[in-house]
């Protein structure tokens, strides 16, 4: 069991953070799990624009166990080492960081439902539903045969040229989506790929990846053009994306919350391991 004390929280406003050089050390545990961190390193590559304050949690030897993250919008993110998900913690080991977040409240906690059944304790939330399911494949189901069956059409790299396409595509297909300089900037550093299909010259599907490491990968942006679907293509961008990304070290990982795409991925090998979670403050009368 761990010891209630061990655990201390600090509220940081951002320019604090800035000044104390800590946004690369935020952005390195975020990249520990970019599938339940996906918005949180979303909100790094440019962190004083997108985050008012944090809230960390640090064991005694400093390393840091958990994050909050409170946006300027009211709205709230959340991330926590897997050593704060074992049965062996004590609730009293995460009140500081409860009692901190409570002091600042919040609109909405989006966050991994995992890590906010850790907070249920200390009743901060009025109501919750959860939202996108979190899915890994693994690396030996990425490089398997039976996922390079899955490619029957020709794939060529998304380039940047190609994001205007980009754009006009997701608009037919996303209500919200990724702004095209953080695409961009993405396909320019290598921080992220892309695969397309086109008929007749025009660009009918895609997959991109994002936040890649020589562990993890996230599959993002899958879309296919409304008059296209239920002829593969969806299935052969991510198959052939996590061909050419594949390594025997490296999982993959996408969140979703359309149930049609969920039957594609569970197919392709995509295993659910968590769901988003949407969180209302239980403010105090």
């Amino acid at each position: 069991m761990t010891d209630p004390t061990e655990y201390s929280a600090a509220f940081l406003e951002a320019d604090e953070i800035t000044r104390r050089g800590l946004w690369s050390e935020l952005q390195s545990f975020a990249m520990e799990d970019p599938a339940r961190h996906y918005f949180i390193l979303l909100g790094l590559l440019n962190p004083e624009k997108t985050f008012q304050s944090v809230i960390t949690l640090r064991a005694r030897d400093d390393k840091l166990k958990a994050a909050y993250f409170q946006r300027s919008s009211g709205n709230a993110q959340l991330m926590m080492s897997p050593d704060l998900l074992k049965p062996a913690i004590q609730p009293e080991s995460l009140r500081p960081f409860a009692e901190a977040i409570r002091r600042i409240g919040f609109n909405q906690l989006i966050a991994a439902a995992s890590y906010c059944k850790q907070l249920e304790p200390f009743n901060l939330f009025v109501s919750h539903f959860i939202g996108a399911e979190i899915s890994v494949m693994s690396p030996g189901i990425a490089a398997s045969e039976a996922l390079n069956k899955e490619i029957h059409y020709d794939l060529n790299p998304l380039k940047v040229e190609d994001l205007d396409e980009i754009i006009d595509l997701y608009q037919r297909c996303f209500h919200s989506f990724t702004p095209r300089p953080i695409m961009e900037e993405k396909l320019l550093a290598a921080r992220g790929h892309g695969v397309v299909v086109r008929e007749n010259g025009r660009i009918i599907g895609c997959a991109q990846s994002e936040f890649e490491s020589p562990h993890q990968a996230l599959i993002v942006g899958v879309a296919t053009e409304p008059e296209a679907r239920g002829r593969g293509i969806a299935s052969a961008c991510v198959a052939g994306l996590i061909n050419s990304l594949a390594t025997p070290e490296r999982s993959f990982a996408l969140q979703y919350d359309n149930p049609s795409a969920g039957r594609i991925y569970k197919r392709l090998g995509f295993v659910p391991v968590d769901h988003v979670g949407h969180y209302h403050f239980r403010r105090e009368q």
